[in-house]
């Protein structure tokens, strides 16, 4: 079909037996070999042939007169006429700036802004308007594979429409699942998406992506989009991590009791190596860092080291060191810090060594 639309990218067409159903005629010739990619089909157009009939509740439902001449137009295939979403039928019809018609109810929130109006338009697209609807009605989208600038767009319209954004992208929903699949392809877009609109669950998984994105180069723009608390919160993020890393790998080896061929002194130089690595690592930590990574930089210190219970007692410390460093998969990033005690970076090093918080809401924790 000549000068496609967007709707052939959602796959919004109607089935031959779905338009049977509806009592839609295809345009041009009907033969059993038609396809979705062939023309649209056509209906009777509904601002003049929709009429009230009778409903089951407080508002009228929608009803076709099939005598009327016919218009060209495209309906959505998961809110058609027929649909029976929530057991209920629709009864007003929205239609998108590009002419894709979506039946819904009028008990959806928000969206629908006057319901004795049965026939109302909209400015934003249809691939746009699904997103939304699917997000209200806590559907999934997924099936058209919406792109994340159709994503941004559908959150940025939700507030035209008078709808907070915070209650609707939540975990629960599918939306919410759909926007953070986005985000090892485009961390920082989700986040500031997130931030922006103060979506806190969504910053917060997005920025496991970002542990190890450089901040000095993001620019002004961004900056002032997501906020002071947002940055801070990223910022945040690293540098505990990098605390972490280094209260996690300070620890020495176990010492061994003294034998014949290793006594205390000559474990000395076992500390010595060990002391060395940590200082190389504590210079050039960076948040990202993997357990394996670690290992293999601790394990140069066993090149050093002849006695088997010695090489015994580095093994065993590289391994819970790894195994440490792995579980820290919850970090505190609204900081306080004090600057009491002796702990110079001012952080409180218990919130860091709290790995098992999951449980956890709005507590100012990100997943890592």
């Amino acid at each position: 079909m000549s000068g496609s639309s967007s709707f052939d990218l959602l796959d919004e067409w109607l089935s031959p037996a779905e338009a049977d159903q509806m009592g839609l005629q295809r345009g041009g010739d009907a033969t059993p070999e038609n396809t979705r990619s062939a023309e649209p089909y056509t209906l009777h157009d509904p601002l003049n042939d929709l009429e009230l009939s009778p409903g089951d509740g407080v508002y009228p439902r929608l009803s076709r007169n099939t005598s009327s001449a016919s218009a060209s137009y495209q309906v959505s295939r998961t809110f058609n006429l027929d649909a029976r979403i929530r057991n209920t039928i629709p009864d007003i019809a929205l239609i998108s700036s590009d002419n894709m018609y979506f039946y819904v109810h009028s008990f959806a929130p928000l969206l629908v802004r006057d319901v004795q109006v049965q026939v109302q338009r909209l400015e934003d697209n249809a691939s746009v308007l699904n997103i939304i609807l699917h997000t209200v009605y806590n559907m999934s989208c997924a099936i058209y594979a919406p792109t994340f600038d159709d994503l941004a767009m559908a959150v940025e319209r939700m507030l035209v429409y008078g709808m907070d954004p915070r209650a609707y992208i939540i975990p629960s929903n599918p939306t919410f699942s759909i926007l953070l699949s986005h985000a090892p392809a485009r961390p920082l877009d989700v986040y500031g998406l997130a931030a922006e609109h103060e979506i806190f669950e969504l910053a917060a998984s997005a920025s496991s992506h970002l542990i190890g994105y450089d901040l000095t180069t993001l620019d002004d723009d961004f900056c002032a989009r997501i906020g002071s608390t947002y940055l801070a919160r990223l910022h945040n993020l690293q540098l505990y991590r990098i605390v972490a890393l280094k209260h996690i790998i300070i620890a020495p080896p176990n010492r061994h009791p003294d034998t014949p061929v290793c006594n205390s002194r000559d474990q000395d130089g076992l500390y010595a190596s060990w002391a060395r690595a940590v200082a190389i690592t504590s210079r050039d930590a960076r948040p990202e860092v993997t357990p394996n990574l670690l290992i293999l930089d601790f394990r140069a210190v066993r090149a050093t080291v002849s006695c088997d219970d010695c090489k015994r007692s580095l093994d065993e410390r590289i391994l819970t060191m790894a195994r440490q460093w792995a579980a820290v998969k919850v970090i505190t990033w609204f900081l306080e810090p004090s600057y009491t005690g002796d702990n110079p970076t001012g952080y409180d090093m218990t919130a860091v060594e709290t790995h098992n918080l999951r449980g956890k809401d709005r507590s100012g924790l990100v997943s890592s």
